[in-house]
């Protein structure tokens, strides 16, 4: 439980994209809301804060990045904080996914539009897994996979971001996207991706790779122009792709 010293506050922030081609790109804007504890929280609290919340990460303060007066009583010292993200482009926003958002994606995996280029359609239990697989990694990193969201009218458009996959003997970080018919071709892929990058950029140095169905041409557009080149043909779970790589920041 929180103890009587806790005290609570926001930090608001902005950082500018790099300027994109594609119509629709603008600066990236970060909203932080935070929760400070004057003593560590146990799993459980974590938790229950994070219901509370509604989502969200918890994270110790080292990792949240945030340089700012925390309270007038000096004496709350900060143990954890609870982290909710967003990132706002001109027409879309991005944040990590919550359980709210679970019905929305097992739809979308269960829509064979949505799904085409990859492994197949998902059922409802596999649909679940998979969105569970989408929160965990949420745990791991601000940037895996989440929603994007149209702005005008708040509908989840799809997701974008990474997660991991086994592959060549090692864990390796796969970034990807994936948007609902009517929002392709709009140049949304090419700006969540940028934004998503940006965040990633500040946090994480290694390899990125981006997997692509070598039929998928649209798809291999965006990966150009977020920065990805091309690396090899491999089968990756069975299925023959296109594998293309970033580097962000060096070696990780």
């Amino acid at each position: 439980m929180l103890s009587a010293a806790s005290c609570a506050y926001s930090v608001s922030a902005s950082v500018s994209a790099r300027p994109a081609s594609t119509p629709g790109s603008a600066d990236i804007g970060q909203s932080v809301s935070v929760m400070v504890s004057s003593s560590a929280l146990d799993e459980l609290a974590r938790k229950d804060l994070r219901g509370r919340l509604g989502g969200g990460l918890v994270l110790p303060p080292e990792k949240c990045g945030l340089q700012s007066r925390l309270c007038q009583d000096v004496s709350c010292a900060i143990a954890f904080a609870i982290v909710v993200l967003v990132v706002l482009t001109q027409r879309l926003e991005l944040r990590l996914p919550v359980e709210r958002d679970r019905e929305r994606f097992v739809q979308l995996f269960c829509d064979r539009e949505f799904m085409v280029f990859s492994a197949g359609v998902l059922d409802r239990e596999a649909a679940n897994r998979r969105f569970d697989q989408m929160l965990i990694r949420a745990e791991e990193f601000p940037f895996a996979k989440q929603p994007v969201i149209d702005r005008s009218t708040g509908q989840i458009l799809g997701y974008s971001g990474v997660d991991r996959f086994e592959f060549e003997g090692r864990s390796r970080l796969e970034y990807g996207y994936r948007l609902t018919p009517e929002a392709r071709g709009r140049g949304y892929s090419t700006e969540a991706g940028r934004a998503m990058l940006a965040e990633a950029s500040k946090t994480y140095r290694g390899e990125l790779l981006a997997m692509i169905d070598p039929e998928n041409h649209a798809s291999q557009s965006v990966a150009h122009k977020l920065g990805f080149s091309f690396w090899k043909q491999a089968l990756v779970d069975g299925y023959l792709d296109n594998l293309y790589r970033l580097q962000l920041g060096g070696s990780h």
